[in-house]
Order: C-alpha cells, then sequence, then structure tokens
C-alpha cells in the first residue's frame, strides 16, 4: 500500500506511531521526484498506434493538491489499448506501458502479466494496470480518449 503525506516529518511520525497493521510505502509530497514523459516520446508512440495509446495521468481526474503524487505514480506510464500497441509504444517509444488487461511492458524488457486480483473491490491510486481496466470502456467507444477528461480516481469495482 502507497500512503501520501505531506511531507517526510508526518511519514516518520505515521510509521513509528501510526500502529499500521501492514508494510507501506510513504510518498512525501516535498521530496518526490515527479515527472511526465517528454512530448516527443509520447508523440511517438501515438503516432506507432494511433488511437490506442494515452498516458495514465490524462485519464483520471484529480485536485491540485495531490498532483505531484498523482505524476509520481502515473506521469511515466502510458495506456494501450492492446498488446500490439504497448509493445510498440515500450519497445519503439521507451515507454513504460500498460495494456488494458493489465499487463505491464518495460523498456528493460521485463513483462508482469497474469491473473486479474481477485478482490471484488480494489483501490487504483498506485496500479495502472487497474486504471486500464476502468477505462478499457473508454478505448472500445472512443478511437482517442479525450485527455484530461474529468474522471473519479477514488476506485473502482470489478466484476
Amino acid at each position: 500500500m502507497q500512503v501520501v503525506v505531506d511531507n517526510e516529518v508526518v511519514g516518520t511520525q505515521l510509521l513509528e506511531k501510526g500502529k499500521l497493521q501492514k508494510r507501506v510505502t510513504i510518498i512525501p509530497l516535498n521530496k518526490i521526484q515527479r515527472g511526465t514523459i517528454p512530448a516527443d516520446r509520447l508523440n511517438k508512440a501515438k503516432s506507432l498506434a494511433p488511437g490506442r495509446v494515452e498516458l495514465a495521468l490524462s485519464l483520471i481526474g484529480y485536485d491540485k493538491d495531490v498532483q505531484a503524487a498523482l505524476e509520481f505514480v502515473f506521469g511515466n506510464t502510458v495506456i494501450c489499448a492492446d498488446k500490439d500497441a504497448a509493445k510498440a509504444a515500450t519497445f519503439e517509444a521507451k515507454l513504460r506501458s500498460v495494456t488494458v488487461e493489465g499487463d505491464v511492458y518495460e523498456p528493460s524488457g521485463t513483462l508482469t502479466g497474469g491473473s486479474a486480483p481477485s478482490s471484488k473491490y480494489v483501490s487504483f491510486f498506485p496500479r495502472p494496470n487497474i486504471i486500464c481496466k476502468f477505462y478499457n470502456v473508454q478505448f472500445q467507444l472512443h478511437a482517442s480518449p479525450t485527455p484530461g477528461a474529468p474522471h473519479s480516481a477514488r476506485g473502482v469495482e470489478q466484476a
């Protein structure tokens, strides 16, 4: 689980006095290195698979006070409609890609996939593959999703 906090002091207090029931990763907003994909690489990926590649960050709505955390988590990832689009975005444009099925393609050559989570409700804040499942319908309805459209980033119920 990942927990966003204002600063490292709050993070330290949470770890020391929070009586946490499970292992967590603290994301202090004042210390994280956030970033987004350079426009030329994103445009290359989109041209390699027209209408099938979108920046993950553009598919979610969020409050400006958590922008740094969302850029840290999703800023370097594209969502792809299928494995062919993911392969092109990853191995030709050198971008981290996640398919709508939840398979993760890394420019280093690693691939992650397999069975879906077994729980009925999941939080997708730290996991781009869950966003993919949420926005699969958008790829099916539109050749090119509208970047920046207001969407909820709270959670999703899986069938």
